[in-house]
């Protein structure tokens, strides 16, 4: 199972850790094993049910619990159930309030929900204090930033998100920020240049098919 989840071989993860429960049915690090391939691989009820199973327990290991919560939190939220997803987020920065990618992860989803901008501005905050040069976590904050309308400083911490390597969402995002500042041609460039990293969003198709 290790070397499988070093390998990012989910399916074979999710096949030896369901396996492993067979025989024990309440062990722990199986049933994470089991909750993350399951998460990775789209099987979204059976992750909960696994990872939920690992809360009911609850030996006392504080890190496993926060990266349970923390996992929860991504699949609630990916399947519209932002209250779920808000209370184990939360539940995973009381047991781990230094974990700079809990805290990156809850503030943007925050931000794509439009939600809390005024928290989510407080956890990316926070993330770069402990991670300073952590690109995802400076497009988040430039994100958090877009999100409440300040579009200059948005356009500045997603420039330098930009600087350590160029990804289709990022990419997205500086064009947005370009865009709502009036730049419409670098905004285009930006938009063009996240399709041509595999960006799949329509939305882009459709700001560009506007300019």
């Amino acid at each position: 199972m290790e070397i499988a989840l070093s390998e990012e071989n989910f399916e074979k993860l999710y096949e030896d850790a369901g396996e492993a429960l067979d025989y024990f049915p309440n062990q722990e690090q199986f049933l994470f094993f089991h909750g993350i391939s399951a998460s990775y691989t789209g099987k979204y009820p059976q992750a909960i049910r696994s990872l939920e199973k690992i809360k009911k327990i609850n030996s006392g290991d504080n890190e496993l619990l926060s990266q349970v919560c923390a996992e929860l939190g991504t699949i609630y939220h990916r399947q519209g159930d932002f209250a779920n997803s808000d209370l184990n987020f939360l539940k995973a920065i009381e047991l781990t309030p230094e974990d700079p990618m809990i805290l990156n992860n809850y503030a943007y989803y925050l931000s794509i929900r439009g939600d809390k901008l005024a928290s989510a501005r407080q956890y990316i905050e926070k993330a770069l204090k402990i991670s300073p040069g952590q690109p995802s976590y400076q497009d988040t904050y430039g994100w958090v930033l877009y999100q409440q309308g300040e579009y200059e400083k948005a356009a500045d911490w997603i420039e330098k998100a930009l600087a350590a390597g160029e990804s289709a969402v990022i990419l997205e995002h500086y064009g947005d920020a370009l865009f709502k500042l009036g730049k419409r041609d670098e905004a285009v460039i930006q938009w063009k240049k996240a399709i041509e990293k595999g960006a799949k969003n329509l939305n882009i198709e459709t700001k560009l098919q506007g300019q």
